[in-house]
């Protein structure tokens, strides 16, 4: 059975920690069947590849982590720190993240959910006078 090696760089204490994985893993076995899809040709007539690859840009720039920006470094950096976190945290060297928990939330006082309130009514009356 063949293995592929990953490693993880822990910031703690500067050592490389070998993840190794097997070709059971999903992980795994998308990219292989993703080489397969990769190596096929275009079926549809009028579509070329300047065109394809325009789109999927314009995908990855519009679609994939809107919030990050459109800078593909940006987030290029942005996604290797969460598969490096996510890799820490499966080998149990960072706590998991409970994203659900009301400590990880912004909650939104009272005081200024009335004033957005007030302001969008404001404004509407504004526009009937």
């Amino acid at each position: 059975m063949a293995t592929n090696t990953v490693y993880v760089f822990s910031m703690k204490d500067g050592q490389r920690i070998p993840y190794i994985s097997s070709k059971k893993l999903p992980l795994f076995r998308a990219l292989d069947e993703a080489f397969v899809v990769q190596k096929q040709e275009s079926k549809s007539p009028g579509v070329t590849k300047d065109k394809r690859i325009k789109y999927t840009n314009g995908i990855l720039q519009k679609e994939m982590l809107p919030h990050v920006g459109v800078s593909e470094t940006k987030k290029a950096y942005f996604l290797g720190f969460m598969v490096h976190r996510l890799l820490l945290a499966s080998l149990g060297r960072r706590e998991l993240d409970d994203r659900h928990h009301y400590g990880n939330k912004r909650l939104d006082l009272t005081g200024l959910l009335l004033a957005f309130l007030f302001r969008g009514l404001f404004k509407n009356l504004m526009k009937e006078v």
